[in-house]
């Protein structure tokens, strides 16, 4: 037997698709060509598996945010609520976009770890786990950032 592995990875067509994910509410519409390139997810993961981990982070990023719309009961889009701009949009919308890739990120990397039992591959694996985590953490203080609140709360004992 031999002690070294081999993974082989195809390479996807680089074409944009043009899929969007339509959203209610205050939210904006998802592009998967945007997530892609912002988030370096090439097309070797299936078009549908990322639609989908997408459409999950959405639902889960705007659940975190109803106390925003509730607050807000008369806007339409995220564009109008109050908020400095950058590059000309709402910081807002920015860090909208930016949870949500980080939430569908982390979950294509919990879904899409190689299994390979060599040392290198539990090396490989555990790298991977630190990214998940980081994208999950970041996560958590954009959506307290969009609501205003602080990064984290500290109580002593």
């Amino acid at each position: 037997m031999s002690d070294h592995s081999v993974t082989v990875i195809p390479k996807g067509s680089a074409q944009a698709e043009g899929i969007s994910i339509a959203q209610s509410g205050i939210f904006p519409d998802l592009m998967v060509d945007d997530f892609r390139a912002a988030m370096r997810v090439d097309t070797t993961i299936p078009t549908e598996r990322v639609k989908l981990s997408l459409m999950d982070a959405a639902l889960k990023v705007n659940k975190d945010l109803a106390p925003l719309t509730e607050k807000y009961p008369d806007i339409e889009n995220m564009e109008d609520l109050p908020a400095a701009a950058i590059d000309g949009k709402s910081v807002l919308l920015h860090q909208y976009f930016s949870a949500v890739y980080n939430e569908a990120k982390a979950s294509l990397n919990e879904k899409y770890r190689d299994f390979d039992s060599t040392n290198s591959g539990h090396s490989q694996a555990d790298k991977l786990e630190l990214g998940i985590d980081d994208y999950r953490q970041n996560l958590r203080e954009i959506v307290r950032s969009i609501l205003g609140k602080p990064r984290a709360r500290i109580s002593l004992l």
